[in-house]
């Protein structure tokens, strides 16, 4: 069951609908590359998670506009050595690369990779934080942002909407 449940979070099919007003810390709007971003910051520090949402109309998270070619031809603009998603870890991506693909790892550090290789990076970067589980992802768009109170209330393309203390745009 884990393994099942671990290759479904792998591929973004963790993704719910929550009721109508559910209240989370922070919602992010945009679940390509930035927004995969922002959660793994918040759901990496000391102390307890907070409770996050992406809302993000695909499947699969971390792709975005940039990310989601399935050409391998389509590489990255950065060399592969200058491409980490964690601060202070500067061979993050390089040590996932080498799991993948093995090889000389100079010659990987230096690569151009392919687009959809940061996007499988990023999934699997987010699917490995202990915090995972405080992460939902919310397969719908996000319409518009009002005030609500001391906080905000995120309307979404289901006629639903989100309660969060904090807003993270990260659309592209």
């Amino acid at each position: 069951r884990r393994a099942l449940t671990h290759a479904r979070q792998a591929i973004g099919m963790t993704a719910r609908a929550p009721p109508d007003g559910e209240g989370f810390d922070a919602v992010v709007v945009g679940g390509g590359a930035a927004g995969v971003l922002v959660a793994i910051r918040l759901l990496s520090g000391d102390g307890p998670p907070p409770k996050v949402a992406i809302a993000e109309p695909a499947m699969r998270l971390g792709e975005g506009a940039a990310y989601s070619t399935r050409y391998p031809f389509h590489l990255l603009n950065v060399p592969a050595g200058r491409m980490s998603a964690i601060a202070g870890q500067p061979d993050h991506f390089l040590d996932f690369l080498e799991r993948r693909h093995g090889g000389p790892r100079e010659r990987i550090a230096g690569s151009f990779v392919a687009r959809g290789e940061y996007a499988r990076y990023l999934r699997a970067t987010l699917d490995a934080l202990p915090a995972r589980d405080a992460l939902v992802h919310v397969r719908a768009s996000a319409t518009g942002i009002e005030r609500d109170g001391d906080g905000w209330r995120v309307a979404l393309s289901t006629s639903q909407s989100l309660r969060a203390r904090a807003v993270v745009l990260a659309i592209g």
